[in-house]
């Protein structure tokens, strides 16, 4: 579980699943909002680009 920008529950789920093709591919959905599907190449953006944010939250003494 996580919150969303107004402070609400909002449940993060990922995991293998298909795609419109059939093909088996990882999928993240956060809340209620639509699935996106992640790539083998995006995922290592994905992955730095969270890395980097919370990083700078720490940084920027906002977490609690």
């Amino acid at each position: 579980m996580a919150r969303d920008t107004l402070g609400r529950p909002a449940a993060i789920t990922n995991g293998l699943t298909k795609n419109v093709h059939s093909a088996l591919v990882v999928g993240l959905a956060i809340g209620d909002g639509p699935p996106a599907e992640i790539t083998v190449v995006g995922s290592a953006g994905v992955l730095a680009n969270l890395r980097t944010s919370l990083l700078d939250l720490v940084d920027s003494g906002g977490c609690r």
